[in-house]
């Protein structure tokens, strides 16, 4: 008896213990589901993890790479979530989570098996307005089933429940950094013999592929301007032209996209009386917020019927009769309740200024009425009390009339000081604090350039698809395919595009055991070289044939890769691309191929191999009138892929894209189909033309004359070009010399340093004023001895005018160029400044001039300490401007000749 007894405290002892154990070691159902929902976010593209509670969403913050410690992360946030008071819930995350600029493919959201009906909304008008094929993922947690047969009908949408422990299982017994080891062993655990032809078993750490996309991904940060219009004109004309362009170039370094919305046009008349719904929609889209305070109020509308949805709560208990700048400002304030102070910035003009404002115009700037003087008073005193910083009486004076509207001058104190306090904020809030830009790589480079370029193109999506399957088909057996295109035609956007749609095909397995390979001539002005090219090739096929470790990352074997000759580069890059493997296949994509020089700047195509093994497909873009063309296409296993014209739908989808990135829109409706009108004109075959297009509406044209604005632009690329540079000079009428300036530009073969141009500008001015012919020598002792300033505020207004219409310089050092890359803009330079011999000679002389002063800093004639570059193009000038005996001089010059 006592026996049986012991046994059976034995064996309940046993269960107890294995219940134990079990209870230990079984996960729970919010491990399983958050486990489920990072396994589908790291094989989607595109993708976005969200918690929801109710009403309540936020994105799953991930720090980790590795799989099980992003699982207890993310299950302590979803703990976090549930603990909150409805009170707590932050509904102004909507905009943040889906709006336009956040482009999704997929959307999985992990939390109870109900949200709330406005966040189902929310994603639902993303999905209707912004992508249609998202894929919506729902992964409820749940002991119980649960299911909703009326709203699961949409095929893109997934609702799972109901777990197995034996994935989660399956990892915390293996670990994840034993994961891949697990799977490669798999051969030799159930002895399945290998293929036909394997020389051996391979080793796991035999092969390292690249990274299926920049680790470092861009981020938009969209800015609302806030203003009256009428009487603000000048001011945003100066954050649009001048503060933007500079806050864009300083936030490109950090992967940052920055874009403000400015709504003096972009509400087609057809949408005019939702005026005020429309522009707090676009300032829900926003992530700060610039407001202009003069003593006007503003246009009154009647209360505005907005969705019902929390970010519009606060209106229900505001005033009557508030205008819509007020409104603007306080959705705003409602939007980013705890942030707002760090988020807006307002400006008030100093109200002296209409006192000196012609009577006839006064009334654009004065109140509106003696209610409305009280009510931007009440709203400034508002303000002033917040603790939202506040830059009040900034200075300006009358400018007259320009195009028909009121205009004030002397704007530069106030730029500057937008420009401080956004860039500031945007270095709190988006960048990292100690965070340093790495852009001197030349291989990140390359890397924020091809992504910059990524995002700015649309359309093409068909021509796209068949590029990639162009090169799925050449891969296997080996080959060359050579994208052609005219000027202006974007064949580099297009291998930007395509260069990505690849890596997505690799990663979803549709172009198995590939690698991607992407270099761009167009990333920088040093990218032209050959040497550059070779390293930066040589660098990413090492980190692909890396062993163990990824030299790419080593110092000791950058340092190696930059200090190998040319001729070293060129054999290993020949000797890597021969002896890749047939499994491994590799896409080479090289833009810009015909642009390619050598260190004398002479064209260079020995790089490109005679053949291509097996599994090797180089893609490259060319000039349709380059003469390598005509070379590659005759060289067997080369295939031609024109891009050719845009048809109607890509037109219209890059019109439409460009101008919404800013809160634009052209209408087209039957009775005013402005969006026909562009998209119709010759040049639009083009998309260079199409931004250029878009680009001086956003900046130049007004909603009360959009149409003649429209009907004004010029049919042609070169016509729009010369259409834009007449507008520049006439803004700079006060350079004297500006023509001639921009005229020894365009004769520069290979561009010009911004300060060099500073230091020709300024000579130009001179030489403009005294107004007669000057010598070689004259010109020269001019240049040496350079006297006027450009006060620097105005000459970077000129550049950022510049950039947006040749293109922005990609340096990332203090030595930006400014250079006519593309030929058909070069042309219509040419045709616009230098129409004369005389003109270009004049042009080719001060170039020469600033040449000679730069390499021969000690005025000695011994050309010590010089720059190759002045150097290299000084005889071709000297020669061009007929200076005969200059050049004889230089060429008999021994110090010149030793250079």
């Amino acid at each position: 008896m006592r026996r049986r007894k012991r046994r059976r405290r034995r064996s309940r002892g046993r269960r107890r213990r294995r219940t134990s154990e079990h209870d230990e070691l079984t996960p729970s159902v919010s491990e399983v589901a958050a486990l489920l929902s990072l396994m589908i976010r790291s094989s989607a593209e595109d993708c976005q993890l969200c918690i929801y509670e109710d009403s309540h969403c936020e994105e799953a913050k991930l720090e980790s790479d590795v799989l099980l410690e992003n699982v207890k992360a993310v299950i302590q946030q979803m703990k976090k979530c549930s603990d909150l008071r409805r009170d707590e819930y932050d509904v102004t995350s909507y905009p943040r989570l889906f709006n336009k600029n956040n482009k999704l493919n997929n959307i999985i959201n992990i939390g109870r098996p109900w949200m709330s009906s406005e966040l189902e909304w929310e994603i639902t008008a993303y999905k209707k307005e912004v992508n249609r094929d998202a894929l919506e993922v729902q992964i409820c947690i749940a002991e119980t089933k649960y299911s909703d047969s009326d709203k699961n009908q949409s095929r893109s949408l997934v609702k799972i429940n109901g777990f197995s422990d034996q994935v989660l299982r399956f990892v915390a017994e293996r670990g994840s950094s034993r994961l891949l080891e697990h799977v490669e062993n798999m051969d030799k655990k159930y002895k399945i013999p290998p293929p036909e032809g394997a020389k051996g078993t391979e080793s796991p750490n035999s092969f390292l592929s690249l990274p299926a996309s920049p680790k470092l991904r861009w981020q938009g940060v969209r800015v609302f301007i806030s203003s009256t219009f009428r009487d603000m004109h000048a001011e945003r004309d100066v954050l649009v032209r001048s503060v933007f362009p500079e806050l864009r170039r300083r936030a490109m370094p950090h992967r940052l996209h920055l874009q403000e919305v400015e709504l003096r046009w972009g509400v087609t008349e057809e949408e005019s009386e939702r005026a005020a719904e429309l522009c707090l929609s676009e300032v829900c889209r926003s992530h700060m917020l610039v407001g202009i305070l003069g003593e006007r109020y503003g246009q009154v509308p009647p209360r505005p019927v907005l969705p019902e949805l929390p970010q519009y709560n606060w209106l229900s208990s505001a005033p009557a009769g508030m205008s819509i700048t007020e409104m603007e400002i306080r959705q705003f304030q409602a939007l980013y309740p705890e942030t707002a102070n760090q988020r807006m910035f307002c400006y008030f003009r100093d109200p002296n200024v209409v006192k000196s404002i012609p009577v006839a115009w006064r009334s654009s700037f004065a109140a509106e009425s003696k209610e409305a003087e009280e009510k931007i008073k009440s709203l400034k005193t508002r303000l002033l009390s917040s603790e939202v910083k506040v830059t009040e009486n900034y200075s300006c004076e009358w400018g007259g009339v320009v195009d028909g509207s009121p205009y004030l001058k002397h704007l530069e104190d106030f730029g500057k000081a937008v420009l401080e306090d956004l860039w500031a904020a945007v270095q709190n809030i988006f960048l990292e604090k100690g965070e340093e830009t790495e852009a001197s790589s030349d291989v990140l480079e390359q890397e924020v350039h091809q992504e910059a370029l990524h995002r700015q193109f649309f359309g093409r999506a068909k021509l796209l698809s068949g590029a990639e399957e162009m090169v799925k088909q050449i891969c296997p057996k080996g080959g060359m395919v050579v994208i052609e295109a005219g000027p202006g035609e974007g064949k580099t956007l297009f291998m930007a595009a395509l260069a990505v749609a690849l890596r997505a095909e690799r990663k979803s397995r549709e172009l198995p055991e590939c690698n991607v390979i992407s270099y761009s001539a167009s990333a920088s002005q040093s990218a032209r070289s050959v040497e550059n090219l070779l390293r930066c090739l040589v660098q990413w096929l090492r980190k692909v044939r890396a062993t163990g470790r990824r030299l790419a990352s080593s110092p000791l074997v950058q340092v190696r890769v930059f200090l190998q000759s040319l001729l070293d580069l060129l054999s290993e890059f020949h000797s890597m691309l021969s002896s890749t493997e047939k499994s491994r296949r590799l896409a080479l994509l090289v833009d810009g191929a015909d642009l390619i020089q050598d260190g004398k700047g002479r064209l260079s195509s020995d790089w490109i191999p005679q053949q291509l093994p097996q599994g090797v497909c180089l893609v490259l873009s060319i000039a349709s009138k380059a003469a390598l063309l005509q070379t590659l296409t005759k060289k067997r296993g080369a295939v031609l892929f024109s891009l050719g014209p845009l048809t109607m739908p890509d037109r219209k989808e890059i019109v439409r894209k460009e101008l919404d990135a800013f809160g634009k829109k052209l209408s087209d409706s039957a009775f005013n189909n402005q969006l026909q009108t562009l998209i119709t004109k010759k040049g639009a075959v083009s998309p260079l033309f199409l931004h250029l297009a878009c680009d001086d509406l956003r900046n130049f044209a007004s909603f009360d004359k959009l149409k003649e604005s429209l009907d004004a632009l010029p049919q042609s690329l070169n016509q729009l070009v010369q259409h834009s540079l007449e507008r520049l000079c006439s803004l700079h009428r006060g350079m004297l010399g500006l023509r001639w300036a921009l005229g020894a530009l365009t004769v520069s073969s290979t561009g010009l340093k911004e300060r060099d141009f500073y230091v020709i500008l300024n000579i130009c001015n001179q030489m403009s004023a005294q107004g007669e012919e000057v010598t070689w020598q004259e010109v020269l002792q001019l240049f040496r001895k350079s006297t006027g300033r450009i006060p620097m505020a105005t000459f970077t207004r000129l550049v950022h005018s510049l950039h947006s219409l040749i293109g922005p310089s990609q340096c990332h050092d203090t030595e930006d160029f400014l250079a006519l890359n593309n030929l058909e803009v070069k042309q219509a330079f040419q045709d616009a400044l230098l129409p004369a011999e005389s003109d270009r000679a004049r042009a080719h002389l001060i170039l020469a001039a600033h040449l000679w002063a730069v390499a021969d800093p000690q005025r000695r004639d011994t050309f010590f300490h010089c720059e190759a570059d002045s150097i290299m193009q000084l005889p071709s000038s000297l020669i061009h401007s007929g200076q005969l005996e200059a050049v004889h001089s230089l060429l008999s010059s021994y110090h010149f000749l030793v250079r």
